[in-house]
Order: C-alpha cells, then sequence, then structure tokens
C-alpha cells in the first residue's frame, strides 16, 4: 500500500514504514523539532501499533516539553499541549481506563476553551487547490463513491505569539513577549480536538448535556474561532457539530456537519473523515443503517487521504457495530485487505481489529473452521491491547470459539471476560459518574431521573446483539447508591407512583446482580424453552432463528419435551411395579435431558442472540393502581441509606413515610422472630408458644415501629398487598398485622422471588 507521500512528521520515518499518520510537508522538518513534536508522532504510531506502555511515555514526554509561556508568575500551557492530552487520553480509552482517559480528554478540551480564538492568528494560504496526488490515491479495503475533491491544505503554518507592544508589561511589572511566528501544525491540533470532543461525548454519553465543559464547547465554538469568510471555518463547523452531539443536540449537530464537509464550498479537508463519522453515528442512532454504513465507509476512505488512523480505527469499530444493528449476515470484504494494509504498515493495533471483526462475524455466519484462526490472528497482533478493551473483547470471542469446540473452560472464560468488562466499562462508569455529579448537583435532582432511567434500565434484546459484554456486565454489578439517588428523584417530583417503580426495579436488579451472568443464561432460557403460545410474535422468531443456528439445542429441547410427554402419560396414579419402574427411567431420562438441554445453553447466551430479560415481570406502578379495586392496597417496604421507606398506594390516593434506620428496625425483627419461636431452621412452634403474650407485644413494637407516621387506616383494607425489603423480610406479615387489623383476615400466603445471594424484596398478599 502507498499512501500520499511524507505523512509522518518523525525522525526514522523509513523505520516505521508508516504511511497513514498526517505530518510535516517539508523534508526539513522530518529533522528538527516541531510543535507538536516529534515525540508526539513517534507516540502515535506506538499506539496504533499495540505498543501502549512506550505510546504513554512519548505523550508523557511530549507533555513535559510542550511549549510554556508565563503569566501572572504562572507557567501557563498553550495549544500543542491540546494533542498530547488528547492522545494520553486515547492510550487510556484503548486500555480500558476511562476515568484516566476522560481527565485527559478534559484537558485538552479546558485548553482549547482557553485559547478559542488561536487559529485567528494562523497566517493561511487565502485559497485551496486540489491535492492531485490525494486525488488518484485510494484506499487499500475500497473506493470512496462520495466523489469529493481533496483539497491541499497546509499542515505547517505560521502561528504569531508574544505582542508588538510589550509597554504595559515594562510599566508595570510582567513578562515581555516578543512578537514570534511559530511553525504549527494546526491539522494535528485540530484532529486531536476533534477526537478529544469525541471520546468525551462517547465516555460521558447521556450526562454530556450536563457536563460543564461540554456545555461550553457548543457555547463558545458557536462564536467562532477561524478568520471571517475563510475556508478554515470548516474546520469550527466539524468541531461544533460534534460539541452539538455531545450535548445531546443531534439536529443542529447535523447541519453543522454537513456545513463542515468540504472547505471553500468544495474540498474535502483533514476533518472530512471526522464529520463523516459523526453523521454516521448519528444516523445508526437514529436507526438509519443505510446511510450509517455509507457514512463510516467514507469516514475511512477520507481519513486515509489525510492520515488520520484515529478515525480510520473508529470507522471499522462502527462499521461493525452497524452492520449487526442492520442485521447483516456476511462478513465484511473490506476487513481482509485493512488487515493486510494494517500488519504491513505496522499499526498491529488496527489490524488486531480488523482481524477479531472478522472472526466475529465468521462465527456469527457458522463458518467455525475460519473463525478460529481468524481469532489467533487477531489476538496476535494485540500487544499491550491484550490487556484493555481490544484484548476483553477477544477473550470473550475466545469464549465462543471454547464453547462452539466443547471445552470446560468456556464458562469460566466467558466469565472471566464479563468480569474484566464490568471494570472497564463505559456504562457502569457513567453510573458511578452520575452519582457524583448527583451529589454536586452538576447533575441537578429536577432532571436527573431521566438519566438514571437511561443508565439503569434493563437492556433490551438488541443490546445482547450490539453490546452483549456491556449489557451483561452491567447486570452483574451492583448500583444500589444509583437507584438510591433516581428514588431521591422521584420522591422530590412528589410521584409516589414512580418511586414505587423505582424500588422494584431496583429489587429486580437485586435479583439479577445474583444470576449467572446477570440474568443473561436465564433470558435465554425464558425464551428458548418457553411454549409459543407464551411467546411475542418477536420473540418466536427470535426463537426461531436461534433455534436455526443452534441446532443442538433444537434437539435438545425436542428430547425434553419429549420425555416430558410421556412422563405426562406415564404418571397415573396408583402406579403398579411396571409403572414405577418406568417412570423411575423416565424421570432419569428426563433430569438427563435437561441437563443436556443446560449445557446448550451457555453456547447461546454468549452469544449475540437477542433475548429480554423477561423474569421479574415489571408492570408500572400506575397500571399496578388502576387495578387496585376499593378495599385494596399495594404496601412496598424499600431500605435506602436514609432509613426504609414506606409507601401505600390504593385505588384513588397514595401517601409514603420513613420506617426509620435499618439499624434500629433489625433488632426488633430478630426480637419478634424469637419470639414466635424462630429459634432455629428446625424449630417446630408449639400451642403454647402461639398463645404466649411475648412474641405479641414484640410484634407490637415492629408494628408502631413500620407504621408510626402512616395515614394508612386499617379498617379501610380489606386486602393488602405487601412488598417487603430488608431487615423485615422474614416478618410474617399476617402475625405482624393481626393485633391491629380486621378480625375477618381470612388468609395469608407469602411468594419469595429472593435467590440465597439476593436480598431482593418478595410478595406477602393479606387478605383481610
Amino acid at each position: 500500500m502507498q499512501a500520499p507521500a511524507n505523512r509522518l512528521r518523525l525522525a526514522g520515518l523509513a523505520a516505521f514504514g508508516a504511511v497513514w499518520l498526517a505530518g510535516a510537508s517539508t523534508a526539513q522538518a522530518q529533522f528538527r523539532d516541531t510543535i507538536p513534536s516529534r515525540t508526539y508522532y513517534a507516540g502515535i504510531q506506538q499506539l496504533y501499533g499495540g505498543e501502549f506502555r512506550d505510546a504513554q511515555r512519548s505523550f508523557s514526554s511530549a507533555l513535559r516539553g510542550a511549549v510554556k509561556t508565563l503569566s501572572a508568575g504562572a507557567t501557563v500551557r498553550w495549544v500543542d499541549s491540546i494533542c498530547y492530552h488528547a492522545m494520553l487520553g486515547e492510550t487510556y480509552f484503548q486500555w480500558g481506563q476511562p476515568q484516566q482517559a476522560l481527565e485527559q480528554f478534559n484537558f485538552a478540551c479546558t485548553l482549547y476553551l482557553d485559547y478559542p480564538r488561536w487559529m485567528m492568528r494562523a497566517e493561511f494560504a487565502p485559497q485551496v487547490a486540489v491535492d492531485a496526488a490525494l486525488a488518484r490515491t485510494q484506499a487499500p479495503w475500497g473506493a470512496s463513491q462520495r466523489g469529493g475533491t481533496p483539497g491541499r491544505f497546509p499542515e505547517t503554518v505560521a502561528v504569531a505569539q508574544g505582542r508588538l507592544d510589550n509597554s504595559a508589561a515594562v510599566q508595570q511589572g510582567g513578562v515581555v513577549l516578543q512578537p514570534q511566528l511559530w511553525p504549527i501544525d494546526v491539522v494535528a491540533i485540530n484532529r486531536a480536538l476533534a477526537l478529544a470532543i469525541r471520546r468525551r461525548n462517547e465516555i460521558l454519553g447521556p450526562l454530556g448535556a450536563h457536563d460543564a465543559i461540554s456545555k461550553n464547547l457548543a457555547v463558545t465554538l458557536a462564536r467562532g474561532g477561524a478568520p471571517p469568510n475563510h475556508w478554515s471555518n470548516a474546520w469550527i463547523d466539524v468541531l461544533r457539530g460534534l460539541a452539538l452531539a455531545g450535548v445531546g443536540d443531534h439536529e443542529q449537530a447535523l447541519q453543522f456537519l454537513e456545513r463542515g464537509l468540504v472547505a471553500a464550498g468544495q474540498f474535502d479537508h483533514p476533518l472530512t473523515g471526522v464529520a463523516l463519522l459523526e453523521q454516521g453515528r448519528i444516523a445508526l442512532v437514529g436507526g438509519n443503517y443505510g446511510a450509517a454504513a455509507a457514512m463510516f465507509s467514507e469516514a475511512g476512505y477520507s481519513a486515509y487521504l489525510y492520515g488520520d488512523i484515529a478515525t480510520i480505527d473508529d470507522s471499522f469499530r462502527w462499521g461493525a457495530v452497524n452492520r449487526l444493528a442492520a442485521n447483516v449476515t456476511d462478513v465484511d470484504p473490506a476487513l481482509a485487505a485493512a488487515v493486510a494494509a494494517a500488519k504491513r504498515d505496522r499499526f498491529d493495533y488496527i489490524a488486531a481489529r480488523c482481524q477479531l471483526a472478522l472472526a466475529d462475524q465468521l462465527m456469527s455466519s457458522g463458518d467455525w473452521k475460519n473463525a478460529a484462526p481468524a481469532l489467533a490472528a487477531g489476538m496476535s497482533l494485540l500487544g499491550d491491547g491484550r490487556t484493555g478493551a481490544l484484548g476483553n473483547f477477544a477473550m470473550y470471542l475466545d469464549a465462543r470459539l471454547q464453547f462452539h469446540q466443547g471445552r470446560e473452560t468456556a464458562a469460566a472464560t466467558f466469565t472471566a471476560a464479563l468480569e474484566g468488562q464490568a471494570k472497564i466499562s463505559l456504562a457502569n462508569f457513567q453510573i458511578a459518574l452520575a452519582n457524583e455529579m448527583f451529589d454536586a448537583q452538576t447533575l441537578p435532582t429536577r432532571v436527573a431521573a431521566p438519566v438514571y432511567e437511561q443508565l439503569l434500565s434493563d437492556p433490551t434484546p438488541a443490546d445482547a446483539v450490539l453490546r452483549p459484554l456491556e449489557s451483561a456486565a452491567v447486570m452483574m454489578t451492583n448500583h444500589e447508591p444509583a437507584f438510591h439517588r433516581w428514588l431521591i428523584t422521584a420522591i422530590d417530583r412528589k410521584n409516589l407512583a414512580y418511586a414505587v417503580e423505582v424500588t422494584e426495579r431496583a429489587k429486580r436488579r437485586r435479583f439479577h446482580n445474583a444470576l449467572v451472568w446477570g440474568g443473561r443464561l436465564n433470558a435465554v432460557r425464558d425464551l428458548m424453552a418457553a411454549p409459543l403460545d407464551r411467546l411475542s410474535a418477536e420473540q418466536r422468531r427470535q426463537q426461531s432463528d436461534a433455534l436455526l443456528r443452534f441446532p443442538g439445542l433444537a434437539d435438545a429441547l425436542a428430547t425434553e419435551r419429549q420425555l416430558r410427554s410421556q412422563l405426562d402419560e406415564a404418571w397415573r396414579p396408583p402406579l403398579n411395579e411396571s409403572g414405577e419402574r418406568r417412570t423411575a427411567q423416565l424421570w432419569g431420562d428426563y433430569a438427563a435431558s435437561i441437563a443436556a438441554r443446560e449445557r446448550q445453553l451457555g453456547p447461546v447466551a454468549a452469544s449475540r442472540v437477542p433475548a429480554e430479560i423477561s423474569f421479574p415481570p415489571f408492570f408500572p406502578a400506575l397500571e399496578l393502581q388502576k387495578k387496585l379495586r376499593p378495599g385494596q392496597a399495594l404496601l412496598v417496604f424499600h431500605d435506602t441509606p436514609d432509613g426504609l421507606l414506606a409507601a401505600l398506594l390504593t385505588a384513588k390516593a397514595s401517601t409514603s413515610w420513613n420506617c426509620g434506620p435499618s439499624n434500629r428496625l433489625a433488632p426488633l425483627v430478630a426480637q419478634y422472630l424469637r419470639d414466635l419461636g424462630n429459634v432455629d431452621a428446625n424449630h417446630a412452634l408449639s400451642a403454647d408458644e402461639l398463645a404466649a403474650s411475648e412474641w405479641q407485644q414484640a410484634s407490637a413494637k415492629l408494628y408502631d415501629a413500620l407504621f408510626t407516621g402512616s395515614s394508612l387506616a386499617p379498617s379501610a383494607v380489606t386486602e393488602l398487598v405487601i412488598v417487603p425489603d430488608v431487615p423485615i423480610t422474614r416478618a410474617n406479615p399476617r402475625a405482624l398485622i393481626s393485633r391491629r387489623w380486621s378480625p375477618t383476615c381470612r388468609s395469608t400466603y407469602f411468594t419469595s422471588r429472593r435467590s440465597s445471594r439476593a436480598s431482593s424484596g418478595s410478595l406477602a398478599i393479606c387478605n383481610c
């Protein structure tokens, strides 16, 4: 592959063989330091070569040697440090360290906010000409269909620094800054700023609309930042489009991205690929997969012409996601060519990404013979990336391969991939950051509810296809503090029905936390084993597609159903000796068929198979309230750091109160249970113990602790549905309320959906 010549600004260009990176436009620049420095360009080569540690050292070294000035007695960095911070952030981002990455991207964007008009001092060429060499160049993996005209843009531009008049500094004290012209790679700075904004948008997700830096970027870029009526305003338009996307204004973002696609009204430029990439991402979010596919491809082609490695990398990353969303089942023909080109130029990390995407697509298409060597090849190219986000994805693919091969280590490998993802998860990071912003009220209580609702919602079937690791990792992670803050927003809005919904979601999440793979295995089992008449049309289609892909599971389910049918037929008491032997054999065969089914479920759960988390079923509180008849009431207890919350809903009213801290209630519950005879697991409750007054006294104390502050009138309730929470889940609700409620109570039953590891709430119904 031969890209445009002279594109890497570092010494020893030939040794690297790197032909994708943008750099100096004169040979002289290769042998003197530059702004940004030569070390910076070397770090880019190292990063996308998979040498993360070396890249980190290079960018840190470049940052130490960055341009600095004195202002008010302090050392102040200049815009070249945007590059160093941005690429340090990119190193951490690829390494799966979102906290450190965000810090560096924040530094980069804050530096721009300190110097928003720095390009006004640049001595740009007034006109843009066609770059004939670029016009004849084509990316090795495909050809553009846009018909764009690549322009020739000077990457090293003289930028004025200092002051012509230093008299004030001389008279009043201060730093004398002589006027100078510095040769600056303006493309590198704008490209790094664009990357920093894009990555912040991705890391922050829905929090971007409430982030101070994100909002300041949108406001500042709206004021311009390039010479009036000059072609360089195209770069400002692209940056502004990215900033608007970061605060959630996609409509305006698309307008400025479109306007910034070309400079001087006709020429593609070094940020054209960035604009196309963001347009593609917005199209993907909007479900316009055809347009997104075209834009991601074009973004890669344009980025190749101008040597933008980060955009090339993301064009393949987002392109692969878009193919999954569009349900494209064939293998992307561009991947093999991209792998060859990247390997030839020692961008092993890009080659690894493309190779792993190829392995993923081969697995999904059932071509396991070619998937195995593709995966091995991709893993061999990861370098330091083996410990980052892409390395964790490789582990996930390896787990899928092991499942297909029937290896006993498959489940453990998949679990390790999920646990690794939980540590690097952007969604988990966003939830933790939302809590910090909520506590600082930079995410105000009045607007936090929709943010938490988005961050804490159950994964959809589409998430299981597009983000299998991320969605399961979030479901495996304890997010009780986030649910508590979400509950605060509901209470602050005085929306008790919504608050009850939040408590129910929190209890469901505790349950899923305790399940294998965050409930993913259960979701797949519920879909695959359910009778067709219990499934929606979409679920029936999902079940049919999955069984076609996994015939082993289809056979296991058929055997299980056949044996179950035989058991139903044979189990007709009384059984004679022959019947007992036959049913015993059938029970053994049936148990074996269930075990066989479970072995077949693992490969399905680890694959990109859509399956909704349908149990426990979720009902909106308002719908439940509408179904309540006169005399019926729903009483929900939910433990929070602020105390045990109680919420009561009837058909026409609602009320809530705080029962006090759990550590005060727990001793009362313990005493109540002891007095009731719950002293060990096998204790039989005698008539004398039931007739004793001790447990009734303890019950009265616990009742007072739970119901003081309530406006509930027991005489008006004929049926009470109780959803308890720790610490009162073991308290017998029937005995607890018997002395205070109507003497016509008829029955009580208790249904628990708790597992041994979860402390979820349960449902108790008292018919009074």
